[in-house]
Order: C-alpha cells, then sequence, then structure tokens
C-alpha cells in the first residue's frame, strides 16, 4: 500500500472520529470537515481538481446519511426529537437537496471550492455570535416562506455536501423551536436530505475514465467505509456530551477551526 493511500486510510478515520461527536454535540453531518480533508486526500491520490471537489461532497453526503440517522436514533431515545417539527420542514429540505445536487454536478469545480469557503464563513460567524433567543415567530411559517426557507438550507446542503444543522438549526429556533429539538431534527432531516443527493452524485460521476480508487462515480467507498463506522460508533458519544458540555464554548472553538480553513480555502 502507497505512502499516499495509507495516509489517506488514517485521515479519513480520525475525520470519522471528529464528525461523529460533532454530529452527536451539533447535529452537523460532517461536511464542514470532511469536505477539506477529502479533497486535500483525493488530490494526493492523484485526481483533478473537479473530480477531487465533487468526490468529497460526495462522499460527505453519503456519511451525512450514516451520521445523521445514527445521532436522530441517539436523540430519540433521550426524547429531544420532534417528529412535528422534522415533518414540517422535510418536503422543503428533501425538493431543495435535489435541486442542490443537480445543480452541483454542472457548475464550475472553482466556484464550487469559493461557495464552500464563502457558506463555511458564514456558519463560523453564525455559530460564534449567534443567539437562540433571536425568534422571527412562534410557530414554523406558512408553507410558501416554509418552502423558501427550507429550500434553501436544503439547496445548500446538498451543493455543498453539508449537513442540514448550520443553516437549519438557526432556522428553526428562529421560529421557536427548542434548541436541542433543533438540533435532533436536523440530524434526521440531514439524512433524508443527503441520501438522495448522494445517489445523483454516484450517477453524475459514473462514466468518468479516472476516479479516485474504489470510488462510485462521485462518491469514494474507501473513505465512506472508513469513516462511517467511526463516526456511528461515537455519535452517542457526542450526543451524551451535548447534554453535559457548555455548547456555546464548544461552537466558538469549532468556529475559529472553520474560519481557519475557509480562508485557506479562499487562497488556493
Amino acid at each position: 500500500m502507497s505512502a499516499d493511500l495509507l495516509l489517506f486510510c488514517a485521515a479519513a478515520a480520525v475525520s470519522g472520529a471528529c464528525v461523529g461527536i460533532l454530529a452527536g454535540m451539533l447535529g452537523i453531518g460532517g461536511g464542514l470537515v470532511l469536505v477539506p480533508v477529502l479533497f486535500e486526500l483525493m488530490r494526493r491520490l492523484g485526481v483533478d481538481e473537479g473530480t477531487a471537489v465533487l468526490t468529497a461532497v460526495g462522499t460527505s453526503l453519503a456519511s451525512v446519511v450514516a451520521t445523521g440517522l445514527r445521532s436522530a436514533l441517539s436523540h430519540r431515545r433521550r426524547g429531544s426529537l420532534d417528529r412535528s417539527l422534522v415533518l414540517a420542514w422535510a418536503p422543503a429540505i428533501v425538493a431543495g437537496s435535489l435541486v442542490g445536487a443537480e445543480f452541483a454536478t454542472r457548475i464550475d469545480p472553482s466556484s464550487l471550492i469559493r461557495a464552500f469557503a464563502i457558506v463555511t464563513v458564514f456558519l463560523a460567524l453564525n455559530m460564534a455570535f449567534g443567539r437562540s433567543s433571536w425568534r422571527l415567530g412562534e410557530q414554523p411559517p406558512s408553507r410558501p416562506w416554509r418552502y423558501a426557507g427550507g429550500g434553501t438550507v436544503g439547496f445548500i446542503a446538498a451543493l455543498l455536501g453539508l449537513g442540514v444543522a448550520g443553516l437549519g438549526v438557526p432556522l428553526m429556533t428562529l421560529f421557536n423551536a427548542p434548541a436541542r429539538h433543533a438540533v435532533a431534527a436536523a440530524a434526521l432531516l440531514g439524512a433524508l436530505a443527503a441520501l438522495p443527493a448522494c445517489i445523483r452524485f454516484a450517477i453524475a460521476g459514473w462514466d468518468l475514465p479516472v476516479l479516485a480508487p474504489w470510488s462510485l462515480g462521485y462518491v469514494n467507498l474507501l473513505g465512506f467505509v472508513l469513516i462511517a463506522p467511526v463516526a456511528i460508533l461515537l455519535t452517542p458519544v457526542g450526543v451524551a456530551w451535548s447534554h453535559r458540555v457548555s455548547q456555546t464554548i464548544l461552537k466558538r472553538i469549532f468556529a475559529g477551526f472553520l474560519t481557519i480553513n475557509a480562508v485557506r480555502m479562499l487562497l488556493m
């Protein structure tokens, strides 16, 4: 096994551990960590930039399905998964994800990298300075506004390989959803949105002659197999910590990491 492939395996497993804990604690699907890591690893394996970024996004979406479902199950056991909240937002978010996945496979890869970095900065700022007390209403908005907001969340999540939580949790809490219920709902919604988007990425890259080893279109099976089991194993740990650790401190530390990473991507 080559040194680059060994590095890929080790980095993917470590990323899976980080993703599992963060998925449990913050409800995020892990794309904010996985996409830049996988992108760099794909480049080291000799994949061109365009294929590397799309494979990173597609593989991240596959991992979001696994970690989102595991996180949602753990939250459900603790009584924080609100079925009505999921049903209110699911149609819009899933519809938006289908559009986002289609759009991602058609735009210039360099634009996709810049979009990921810009959205990452926005999410980092919201993580660091957003307030759960901010409100736009006491219940989910009427259907047109819900489809606009939820559709945008799903579109960006699928376009960039992210979970729903980064934008979905603030959106739901703006309409009076308790923070822990919003995190639990975002975990399940992220999985529901990521599944069809992941399938679209696999189909889009199906006939490409040059892909990373063990890839199914733009979904790298080796990366998924290394990331998902570790993430699933550690997600309940993150859920348990979410009920004990100050999420304000955690979010600010993570926001700093995201900002540094985003600036680096913008300067590439």
